[in-house]
This record gives C-alpha cells, structure tokens and sequence, in this order.
C-alpha cells in the first residue's frame, strides 16, 4: 500500500508543472473569450449610440414597417382627429396604420374604430403596460407577468407579455378578440363593454369609445 502510494505522489510530484501549465493555458482561453465578448458588447453598445439603433428586438423588428402611412397617402385614416385634446395620440396611433387596416378588413371593422380603440386605450404606445397588467396598443392581458400575479391563471389562454409587446401581433389579437366578443353578446356596444377594464360601466367605457369613435363620421 504504502508503495502504491508513493508511486501515486512520485506522478503527482513529475506531472505538477505539466497540468499547472495546462490550467494556466486554460484560464487564459477563459480570459480571452470574456475579454472578447466584453469588447463585442462595448462595439455593439457604441454602434446604437450612433447610428440610433434600436436595442429592444421585439420593438425594432416590429416597427421597422409601421411608418406614418399618412405623410405617403397611403392611410384612409384621416391625419386630423376633429377633438384636438386626442391630436397626439391619434398621431401616434397612425404610425400603425397598416396594420389597423389589415386587422380591420380581415375581421369586419371599420379601421376608424380599431384606431379609437388603439388612441383610447394606449395613446399609440405599443409599450404601455398598464398598472393591472394589460399590454401594448389595444391593452390586452397576458398570461403572464404582472396580470399573472394579481389574477393568477385567469387569464392563462392569453398571449405572453412578449407576444403582445409586438405591435402587429397586439393589433391582430385585439382585433380578433373584440369580434369574437361581438359573436358572443351580439352587439358592438355589448362586445366594447366585455371588451373594457372589469366593473366598468357602459357610460364610461363602451359609450365612451363610441362617442368618440362617431367624431370621425360627424
């Protein structure tokens, strides 16, 4: 045993320089490659600061095609609202005119209402989040997220945050969910107020949205 043992220390004592110097190569490969990617993340970080690139992929991708389609004569929105307090927000709203009016043909609406709906309920962000959780341009719950924490899996057959971060993908889907809700209760004014925050009234939100909404075709 006892030489079973000194042959063991005997190689342990020979090889000693041999892997010190192979840990060493090692830790230094290790080095490199987070110097490396460090470097890359300062390039990649100067570059935005320069050139104004986006950072948030799910922003950047998704808005690259939503430009103000009014300025090219391509919206049949008009670039006006006719109560000037919502003027900002009707802007903004238009930067998504495209695909307000793709959503709109495909499910049955006028493209005004889905525009209100979007001016009303977001102002045009496609990042708001409001504080019970409902997200982007047509404020919609997730099933995650913050609306996961205060209702639990009330609302688990939603879309995730990230999904409805995207503003094409937020239009479509509330678009499609208020026509399903027309389906269900049978009319516009009833599908608007399941449509609105809970234990809300008819008066302050479907009646609301329609008052507004009518402003356009006065």
């Amino acid at each position: 045993m006892k030489d079973v043992r000194s042959n063991v220390n005997g190689y342990l004592d020979r090889t000693r320089p041999k892997r010190q110097k192979a840990t060493e190569y090692i830790a230094f490969f290790i080095i490199m490659l987070f110097a490396a990617y460090i470097f890359g993340r300062m390039d990649r970080a100067e570059e935005i600061r320069k050139n104004g690139i986006q950072p948030d992929p799910v922003s950047a991708s998704s808005q690259q095609g939503t430009q103000n389609k009014s300025t090219q004569g391509n919206c049949s929105l008009p670039e006006i609202f006719p109560a000037q307090e919502y003027q900002d927000s009707w802007e903004n709203t238009l930067r998504f005119c495209e695909e307000i009016e793709s959503s709109s043909a495909k499910w049955g609406f006028e493209p005004e209402l889905i525009a209100t709906l979007i001016m009303l309920e977001s102002g045009g962000d496609p990042s708001a989040i409001s504080q019970s959780g409902a997200i982007g341009l047509m404020q919609i719950m997730s099933s995650d997220g913050l609306s996961r924490q205060l209702y639990g899996d009330y609302f688990s057959s939603r879309p995730t945050v990230l999904d409805l971060l995207d503003p094409g993908y937020n239009i479509e889907w509330g678009t499609s969910h208020l026509a399903s809700l027309i389906n269900i209760y049978g009319s516009l004014r009833e599908a608007l107020f399941h449509y609105g925050p809970m234990d809300v009234g008819y008066e302050e939100y479907a009646d609301m949205v329609l008052s507004v909404y009518s402003q356009i075709n006065d």
